[in-house]
């Protein structure tokens, strides 16, 4: 088997813990979604064959643990780990994965902010952190990815103004609902008297968006409302 490259064994009902896994040298690509795998992340990412690793797809299994470090030297394009139980933050070490152009993390337990050094992974074409823990802002850093065409930031805690610029202002509003605070610009706006606009936009708050522009509101007789889902 020292000529197999690529591992596609998706979409059964295959039962094993990653670390009783044994795959071949130099293997490129990994694709093992729709299982019942279960185990550590870190039995795929930084065992002795990884380097040589372009694709790895390990998404809707029963993987739990934290995201591992990543090394250098690594030529990963495709991460896939979406629809699992991973739990943790997301590593600085990330970083390293210089040659990577999708990455899919969502539907976890996932927590901390999303790292800044996201931006230095200027290949990335894809991102998908939706439906985690993640807390904070979203980083400008991102605007330095020019071939970012996918971006999903939605169902988090992320609370912030939205950069201002590319790739941001191409991705749908979609994209941000659903999380603490998350607005185009985030400014105040005063309301004398609370009518049915104003009584529509806040009811509209409540779904985890701040439409229209606008962050939080001073509203007569209320100190302070922020727009907290």
């Amino acid at each position: 088997m020292s000529s197999l490259q690529k591992v596609k064994l998706s979409n059964n009902q295959l039962k094993s813990n990653l670390s009783e896994i044994t795959l071949p040298d130099e293997i490129s690509s990994i694709d093992l979604h729709k299982n019942q795998l279960s185990g550590s992340l870190s039995a795929v990412i930084n065992n002795k064959v990884s380097s040589f690793w372009e694709a790895v797809d390990v998404s809707n299994n029963q993987i739990s643990g934290t995201m591992p470090e990543f090394n250098g030297g690594m030529n990963l394009k495709l991460l896939n780990i979406g629809s699992n139980k991973i739990e943790g933050q997301i590593p600085s070490s990330i970083s390293n994965l210089i040659e990577l152009e999708r990455l899919d993390i969502s539907r976890n337990k996932i927590t901390g902010t999303i790292p800044t050094c996201l931006g230095l992974l200027v290949k990335m074409q894809w991102l998908d952190v939706s439906v985690n823990g993640l807390m904070g802002r979203i980083p400008e850093s991102l605007m330095g990815i020019e071939n970012l065409r996918h971006a999903n930031f939605r169902a988090n805690r992320l609370c912030g103004e939205i950069p201002q610029g590319r790739p941001y202002n191409i991705f749908p509003a979609a994209a941000y609902t659903h999380n603490l605070c998350v607005a185009n610009h985030c400014h105040h706006v005063r309301v004398r008297n609370l009518g049915i606009w104003a009584s529509k936009l806040l009811a509209q708050f409540t779904k985890g968006i701040c439409y229209d522009m606008i962050c939080s509101y001073h509203l007569s007789n209320v100190k302070w409302f922020s727009c907290n889902s």
